[in-house]
């Protein structure tokens, strides 16, 4: 089980990486014109891991 410290680390996390990837999928929108191209981000705990 992921311990309550490790847990509120890695959802600070959250925001940076979807930032990041938003940025990625941008590039990838002006690399190969995808017009706008929305593809859905989410993150979620797993319940006992």
């Amino acid at each position: 089980m992921i311990d309550q410290t490790l847990s509120q680390a890695l959802q600070k996390e959250i925001p940076i990486l979807t930032a990041q990837i938003r940025s990625l999928y941008a590039e990838f929108d002006k690399k190969f014109h995808l017009n706008g191209a929305k593809i859905p981000i989410t993150f979620y705990k797993k319940i006992g891991i």
